[in-house]
Order: C-alpha cells, then sequence, then structure tokens
C-alpha cells in the first residue's frame, strides 16, 4: 500500500507575529461588537444629562483659567538704587518762555531734563468740544477715585490697553499747539527720570541756575512777574511703567485761580508695585496725593515761592499682585480629570440604580411587594373580563399572569 503525503501550507509555521498583531495584543480597551451592546431610553438620557454637566463645568473651568484671582502680598524693599520714571502731561497758564521744571531730591541733587521734556506752547482755555472731553475723563476719574476700593480687584485684570480710561473709551482734550508769541500757556509734556529718595518736582517762573554748595535757584526777570499765573490742568501724571487698570490719583485734574502768587502743593506718597503674572513682571509705583494751596503774601506773613510743586516720597513697603492662574498643564489634567470622573462616577450610579429593583426582590420586604403586585394585577384582570360583551375572547383576560408568586419567607 502506498503512503501519499499531502501538502500541507508549512509557510507560516515558525513565522513571526506582525508589528499590528502585537500591538493589538496589548489593547487595554476591548471593543465590543455593535450586536453585543444593548442601548435603551434611560441610558440615552442619562448619556446627554452627563455631557450637559461635563460640557457646562469646562465652561466654567476655561472662564476661571482666563479670568485668575488676583492675590496682594508685602514685602520689604530692599532696592535703594536705580532711577525711578515719572510720566507728566501738565498745561500751565503762563508763556513756555517764562516758565521751567527740574527735580531737587532730599540728596541736594537737582536734575533739569530737557531732552525728554517738551514744551509747547498753546491756549489755556479750551474749545466747548475739548472742554466737554475733559469734564467727561475728569467726571470718570473722580468716580473711579472715589470707588476704586470696590472694582480695583476688577481693573488689575483688565488686559485692553495701558490706561484706565480705555475701558470707557474717554476721549482726550485736543490741547492745540499755537505761536509763542500768541499763547498763553505752555504744555509741560515728557518723562523725567528721579533717584530713588525723597525730592519734589517744581514748575517754576525763570530759568534753573545751580550752583556751588547744591545751590539751586531760578532767574526771574522783574518784568514778567506780572505774569505769573500757575493755573494748570494735569492731563497725566504717575510714576514707573504704565500698568492695564491702574488708578492715578492726580488724573484729569484742574485748578484755577486769578491770583498770580499762588503755590499749589501736591504732596505725593509713592508705593512701589510690583505685577507678577506667568509671562513677565512689571515694576511700577502707585501713589497718594493731597493738595495745599495758598496764596504768596509776605506782607502778611504768607512766605514761599509761587509756582506747582509735586513733593514725593517713597514707602519702604512693596505691594506684589499676583496674577494666580495655574500652569496650562496642570489646567488641562485638572480638565481630563473633572471630565473621566464625572462620566466614571454617572455611570457607577446608574449600574447600582438599574441593579436596584433585583437587589430589593431578593429581599423579604421585596418579595412581599412583588407578590401583592402580582395578585391586584390577577384581580384587574378578572374584572375586565367579567364585563366584556359576549363574543369576544377573554382567554386573554382570563389567563393569569405568567409571574410566579414568590414565597416571602424564603431565603432563595
Amino acid at each position: 500500500m502506498e503512503v501519499r503525503k499531502r501538502n500541507v501550507n508549512t509557510s507560516n509555521q515558525g513565522s513571526r507575529p506582525s508589528v499590528s498583531q502585537i500591538v493589538n495584543e496589548l489593547d487595554v480597551f476591548p471593543k465590543l461588537p455593535r450586536e453585543c451592546k444593548k442601548s435603551t431610553w434611560s441610558g440615552g438620557l442619562v448619556t446627554i444629562l452627563t455631557f450637559g454637566c461635563i460640557s457646562w463645568l469646562l465652561i466654567m473651568e476655561f472662564r476661571s483659567y482666563l479670568d485668575p484671582p488676583v492675590n496682594y502680598s508685602y514685602e520689604l524693599d530692599k532696592s535703594t538704587t536705580g532711577k525711578v520714571k515719572v510720566n507728566i502731561d501738565i498745561v500751565v497758564a503762563s508763556p513756555c518762555h517764562a516758565v521751567s521744571m527740574d527735580v531737587v531730591d532730599t540728596s541736594g541733587s537737582s536734575l533739569s531734563d530737557e531732552e525728554n521734556i517738551q514744551y509747547l506752547p498753546t491756549s489755556f482755555e479750551l474749545t466747548p468740544s475739548a472742554r466737554a472731553a475733559f469734564k467727561y475723563r475728569q467726571y470718570i476719574a473722580e468716580t473711579l477715585r472715589a470707588k476704586h476700593h470696590t472694582i480695583q480687584h476688577w481693573l488689575w485684570k483688565y488686559t485692553s490697553g495701558t490706561n484706565v480710561f480705555t475701558i470707557f473709551e474717554v476721549p482726550v482734550a485736543d490741547e492745540k499747539v499755537s505761536d509763542d508769541r500768541n499763547s498763553d500757556a505752555c504744555r509741560i509734556v515728557g518723562t523725567l527720570f528721579v533717584k530713588k529718595v525723597g525730592g519734589n518736582i517744581h514748575i517754576l517762573f525763570g530759568k534753573p541756575l545751580n550752583g556751588f554748595g547744591n545751590l539751586h535757584l531760578h532767574v526771574v526777570p522783574f518784568s514778567g512777574q506780572s505774569l505769573q499765573n500757575f493755573s494748570h490742568r494735569i492731563n497725566h501724571f504717575s510714576f514707573g511703567d504704565l500698568v492695564n487698570g491702574q488708578i492715578h490719583p492726580l488724573e484729569a485734574v484742574e485748578s484755577v485761580t486769578d491770583i498770580a502768587f499762588t503755590s499749589f502743593q501736591y504732596f505725593v506718597t509713592m508705593v512701589p508695585t510690583k505685577v507678577v503674572n506667568h509671562f513677565h513682571i512689571t515694576e511700577t509705583y502707585q501713589y497718594a496725593a493731597t493738595l495745599q494751596n495758598r496764596t504768596i503774601d509776605h506782607d502778611a506773613g504768607s512766605h514761599g515761592i509761587p509756582g506747582i510743586f509735586f513733593v514725593y516720597d517713597i514707602f519702604p513697603l512693596v505691594v506684589k499682585i499676583t496674577y494666580d492662574r495655574e500652569l496650562l498643564g496642570t489646567f488641562f489634567t485638572r480638565l481630563a480629570a473633572l471630565a473621566g470622573g464625572i462620566f466614571a462616577t454617572v455611570a457607577y450610579l446608574r449600574e447600582i440604580l438599574s441593579n436596584l429593583p433585583d437587589i430589593l426582590l431578593r429581599t423579604r420586604l421585596g418579595r412581599q411587594w412583588n407578590n401583592n403586585w402580582i395578585r391586584r394585577k390577577r384581580s384587574i384582570c378578572t374584572k375586565l373580563s367579567e364585563h366584556l360583551p359576549n363574543g369576544l375572547d377573554k382567554t386573554v383576560f382570563l389567563t393569569a399572569p405568567s409571574e410566579n408568586v414568590l414565597n416571602p419567607d424564603s431565603d432563595t
């Protein structure tokens, strides 16, 4: 007898599994076929409510991330060197050739920064439209200063522009430049860099002259004393870099007098402020100001120098303002935990609630309730069959339900 050997395909014997097969075996998220899944209306309703709740919570988390809280802290100012930037924009009711602005600090040094300061001839009286714009700006500034304790927390977080007036779209009064020979006022605008010590910035009549031994004086011609009028309008006055939402006490302030020899003194206390967020640190200054003005009358014993004085001092503490925004990676991790936690919790709750009737029926009380319900259904079917007209099939109602009455005293 001849034994023949069948042709057996041995091409796959000893072959190594492919990469896709190895990856498939590593899948810890097995997928069930669609025919093995059972969908119910209650499950769909729970799914809609769950995803609605997750979406609402995610939106609230995004709003909280985009609008972080502001924290305040205080620390000792250890920096005693460096320069402080002073931003000034003021209109004085005196010709530009007759007034000058300079700085004298407590160390005795003086500064007259002519390069960064512009003296622009203008008219002190505003046009009707410019006056209306300044009045509106003045009203907004006074309102902000009166309510700053309540709204400052919100203003620090405002990020559209470097001036708080951009929030309300406040127009700027048009200070027109005129011919020096015909102008009755001077607009002094620019930036000063002063030492980080106390001092005073003053606008006086005449030109400054510095001498030996920290001598500082202003030369005033006798013929020009009748032109002295220090009525002024402060468009802007601040220290340090401009920061979003910062309120300046001397913003849109106007002081007018008809008396030539009047001294205006603003006592200013600067508070170093550090604004910190994840991207950069801005160092600026907040300040408080008090105005004191008086008429110079040597015959009446009121001595002094007519002019505008900003007497400033620096507070030894630093206010640190921090935007308490978490890192982006931490934020997305929290979002994933929130969505996954709610989804898993709802799934467990639904599983418990769906199996709760079966669990209750296994108890003695549950079996008693089920038996009562079966008996009631049989009684209802019997009564309905008695009222049916002749000729109808009553077997539907007379047939007892298929449920078996459970023994309430049994444990199985």
